[in-house]
């Protein structure tokens, strides 16, 4: 942008940041420290929920399992964390679904929706997520593999990930 304005406008004309591109030219790179710290402070928060340091740190704990066994241990060891998140999440609701006097009609349509979405998540996702991962999985593995076959029908090796 400066060099921009400065080949375009004219001698004498000038310009000012304003608003939030003000305050991003302020911060500099402040924000790749600030990204840092968020993911060490969800770190440092599922950390007692798994009860475990390095838990927090995989997604899937294969160790030379199937995909499906593997899979099924992730979801064993999230479902406490998850639930523990969405319960309190439910709990701090509440107020709104009860709320009374000025604006109280809106706060109750909000906690409604929220309290019902929590509890669809925690009903459809714990169990869904999963199997939807092992199908995704194997979908793109059929793919992978059908795509290394040559004209010949030969198979080449698969690459690795």
């Amino acid at each position: 942008m400066d060099q921009s304005a400065a080949q375009v406008l004219p001698a004498g004309m000038d310009y000012n940041w304003t608003g939030l591109s003000y305050q991003e030219l302020l911060v500099g790179n402040q924000i790749y420290l600030i990204f840092g710290l968020s993911i060490f402070l969800v770190f440092l928060v599922l950390a007692p929920q798994y009860e475990s340091w390095t838990d927090p740190t995989t997604v899937v704990h294969a160790a030379g399992k199937s995909i499906p066994d593997a899979v099924v241990e992730a979801t064993q060891r999230r479902f406490r964390p998850i639930l523990m998140t969405s319960i309190a999440f439910i709990l701090g609701v509440v107020p709104l679904l009860t709320a009374s006097g000025a604006g109280a009609a809106s706060q109750q349509a909000i906690g409604t929706v929220v309290f019902g979405g929590m509890l669809a998540s925690i009903l459809l996702a714990i169990p869904f997520v999963s199997v939807f991962y092992v199908l995704v999985h194997e979908l793109f593995e059929r793919r992978r593999t059908s795509a290394v076959t040559d004209t010949a029908g030969d198979t080449r090796a698969a690459p690795t990930r």
